[in-house]
């Protein structure tokens, strides 16, 4: 599976892509392919070369990025659908 632009440099750009607009018909698709290219994903070391995503940039970072998903997540506007709490 081919890695989308929006992991790259475990999204830590500024132009990184933080949400998909779906159509309500395809949205249990769209969930489904998000959730595998996501799943698909080995975290890790990256000087590893089986490791698709290393660390955040920063621990201010790591703090950051929890931040960034309850809130759309709990309006019924945007919803998780893998990783979870521990995760980054």
């Amino acid at each position: 599976m081919r890695r989308p632009a929006a992991c790259s440099t475990s999204g830590q750009t500024c132009i990184a892509q933080t949400a998909l607009l779906v159509p309500r018909e395809l949205l249990s698709e769209a969930e489904a392919i998000a959730a595998a290219v996501a799943e698909a994903h080995t975290l890790g070391d990256p000087f590893d070369a089986d490791t698709k995503m290393g660390p955040l940039v920063s621990a201010e970072q790591r703090e950051r990025v929890p931040r960034a998903h309850p809130a759309p997540a709990s309006t019924g506007v945007a919803r998780l659908v893998t990783g979870g709490a521990d995760r980054p």
